[in-house]
């Protein structure tokens, strides 16, 4: 056995002579080679820029839904008002409208009746006459036409206080119905000074639109042109605070000072909403007066009535719309 050993010690000893020794085997393993830098945006870049386009492309999406929204809301609201023509609402709209008008009218004509009556003496005056007046005479007359600019002045206030108070008891109850609002004494009363404050500040304006006009202007037939286009802009003006004022002051606590500040205040910063409704209204109006001309067709006493008709219903349809209008937008 240890001769077996022996030999094949010596046999491999004499293989290593010729061979050489036995080497290991090494595994060459070719290093990796790196990939090729592609030129791509780093992920969170790319994900950065894919996000702002689809939000860009949801913002365009919504402002474009949005603005069909408005002008599929406004025609809703459009048509909506003309469906409530058929509801009680408008019906005592209509009534309120006609029971100031009947009661106006001779307050109206008893109040130039009064004012004839009262310059009747002086309108056979003649000027040159009191050139021979003595002094006396002349001091007369002159205290006897301040007793009368005095009356007058009376006069005029007293109407003005009436015809205000006239005025706040009708348009009072129109918007407590516009507005489902319970009618009250208090709510009245404060609506009634809510519109001698009113009055107040827009006569002064008036008086100082005129005094400009005669200052200024003189008294041509151009400058008077002028001047009646400025006093019906002054007067849609007007109109226009005066839907907001009431919408706020009726809606609202019914404060006088706080309601008279928002109306201007929310008029002027919200007027770009208002806007659209505006011009649905006076283009409705434009339509339907042109509309109203066929009535010349027909007889005097059947043109008349249809035209009141319609004049009033006009007017209590554009009372209905512009409260929903004010809803929706103050």
């Amino acid at each position: 056995m240890k001769e077996k050993k022996e030999a094949k010690k010596e046999h491999i000893h004499k293989t290593e002579l010729v061979v050489g020794p036995k080497e290991k085997q090494k595994h060459h393993i070719d290093a990796p080679q790196m990939p090729e830098k592609k030129s791509e945006m780093h992920p969170a870049a790319a994900h950065k820029h894919i996000s702002q386009q689809s939000s860009q492309h949801a913002q365009h999406a919504s402002s474009y839904s949005s603005s069909i929204l408005r002008r599929k809301g406004l025609i809703s609201e459009y048509l909506a008002s003309w469906k409530e023509v058929r509801s009680l609402k408008y019906l005592l709209l209509i009534l309120l409208d006609v029971g100031l008008y009947v009661v106006l009218y001779p307050l109206f004509y008893l109040f130039g009746l009064f004012v004839g009556k009262i310059l009747q003496p002086f309108q056979s005056i003649n000027v040159d006459n009191l050139a021979t007046q003595t002094p006396e005479q002349l001091g007369i007359y002159q205290q006897s036409l301040s007793g009368i600019v005095l009356f007058l002045f009376l006069l005029c206030l007293a109407f003005s206080l009436l015809f205000i108070l006239i005025w706040s008891l009708s348009r009072g109850m129109m918007w407590s119905k516009l507005l489902d609002r319970k009618i009250t004494l208090r709510y009245l009363g404060k609506f009634y000074l809510l519109n001698l404050l009113w009055s107040l500040g827009w006569g002064v304006i008036a008086a100082f639109y005129s005094v400009f006009f005669y200052r200024f202007a003189g008294s041509s037939q151009v400058v008077g042109t002028i001047m009646t286009i400025a006093f019906i802009l002054l007067f849609l003006i007007m109109t226009y605070f005066m839907y907001i004022l009431y919408y706020i002051f009726t809606e609202g606590e019914n404060l006088i000072f706080r309601s008279l500040k928002e109306a201007f205040v929310l008029g002027v910063t919200r007027f770009t909403s208002l806007a659209l409704p505006l011009l649905m209204v006076i283009g409705s109006v434009v339509l339907i007066g042109l509309f109203s001309y066929i009535f010349k067709l027909l007889p005097q006493i059947v043109m008349e009535i249809l035209s009141y008709m319609l004049f009033f219903g006009v007017f209590a349809w554009i009372k209905i719309y512009c409260s929903n209008a004010l809803k929706e937008r103050i």
